[in-house]
C-alpha cells in the first residue's frame, strides 16, 4: 500500500485532478447522448477588466451548485461559457489600453483589436475558473460577436419581424457626448447630491384647495406644462382633468394622472416641464 505523504501537496493534487478531468472529459456535453439535457445559460461577462476578484467566482457559484447536482442525477448537462465582447465596456477598454480613439481608425482595425483583447482576457478568465474548479465545457465557448452569435441574433430578429412583434417607438435615452453613443442604465453610475426642495403653490381654478408641488428645480417653472397626480391617490382623484395656474406666469395647465407619481413623496404632485429629465420627456 502506498504510504500517504506526511504533508499534503494541494498544488500537486490540483494539477493531477485538473489533468484527469481534461483527459476524461468529465464536464463535456455529449451531443450523442440520449440522456435528458439540462442547459445552463451563463450570462456572458464583459471581457474588459484589468483584474479579476472574488466576486467573479461568487457570481458563478450558484450555477455551479446546481450543475453538479444535475450531473449526479445523470443529466446530460450543457454548460458553456461565453464572453461579451460587444459594445461600450469592451470598446472603452480597448481605447484606453491602446490609447486610441475608435473614430480615428478604420472600423475593421478596431474590431480586430477588440477581438484580440477578448481572446486574451478570455484565457485569463478561463484560468481563474479552471483553478476554482468551475465545471464549464470550454469546448462550447462563444463570444457575442462571433459568427454563430450574430447569425442567431439575425435569425431571431427576422423571426420577430415576420411575427409582427417588432415596433418602432421614440423613447428617451442616455447619450454620451464623448462616446457618441446611447448608454444603457448599467453603464451609468448614480451620484447622490444634497438638494433643497422648494415648495411652490400653484393657483387653482374653480376650487378652493391649495396645490403645492415640491421641486429641486424651481428655475424650470417657466417650462411647466402639466401637473401630474397618481390616479390611485384619493386626495387628488377629483382634480384630474381640471386645470391649475402656473405662479408668476399665470398660464393655465391641465392636471393629468400617472401611476409613476409617488404618493408618499412630499406633496404628491409632480410638475412636468417641456424638457429637463427623463420623466419630462416620457410624459
Amino acid at each position: 500500500m502506498e504510504e500517504l505523504p506526511k504533508k499534503y501537496n494541494f498544488q500537486e493534487r490540483e494539477n493531477y485532478w485538473k489533468k484527469y478531468w481534461e483527459e476524461n472529459k468529465i464536464y463535456k456535453f455529449d451531443e450523442d447522448s440520449n440522456k435528458e439535457i439540462y442547459s445552463v445559460d451563463t450570462p456572458p461577462p464583459y471581457v474588459s477588466a484589468d483584474h479579476l476578484h472574488v466576486w467573479h467566482i461568487m457570481s458563478y457559484s450558484q450555477a455551479e451548485f446546481i450543475v453538479r447536482y444535475k450531473r449526479m442525477k445523470l443529466y446530460n448537462v450543457f454548460y458553456p461559457m461565453g464572453f461579451d465582447d460587444n459594445w461600450l465596456p469592451t470598446e472603452r477598454f480597448v481605447e484606453k489600453k491602446h490609447n486610441i480613439n475608435k473614430k480615428t481608425i478604420k472600423r475593421s482595425d478596431f474590431v480586430d483589436l477588440c477581438l484580440k483583447e477578448t481572446k486574451s482576457w478570455a484565457e485569463s478568465y478561463k484560468k481563474l475558473w479552471t483553478d476554482m474548479w468551475i465545471s464549464i465545457d470550454w469546448s462550447k465557448t462563444y463570444s457575442t460577436i462571433d459568427d454563430n452569435s450574430r447569425k442567431a441574433s439575425q435569425i431571431s430578429f427576422i423571426d420577430l419581424y415576420n411575427q409582427k412583434k417588432l415596433f418602432l417607438q421614440d423613447e428617451p435615452s442616455f447619450w454620451c457626448s464623448q462616446c457618441s453613443s446611447a448608454l444603457a442604465q448599467t453603464d451609468l453610475e448614480d451620484k447622490e447630491s444634497i438638494w433643497n426642495l422648494n415648495f411652490i403653490e400653484f393657483g387653482n381654478i374653480s376650487w378652493a384647495e391649495k396645490l403645492i408641488i415640491s421641486t429641486s428645480r424651481p428655475e424650470m417653472l417657466p417650462a411647466c406644462v402639466w401637473l401630474f397626480v397618481n390616479p390611485n391617490d384619493d386626495r387628488y382623484k377629483r382634480i384630474i382633468w381640471k386645470k391649475a395656474k402656473v405662479p408668476l406666469f399665470g398660464i393655465e395647465i391641465p392636471i393629468l394622472s400617472d401611476e409613476s407619481v409617488d404618493i408618499n413623496y412630499w406633496t404628491w404632485l409632480m410638475m412636468v416641464c417641456t424638457w429637463w429629465d427623463k420623466e419630462d420627456i416620457i410624459k
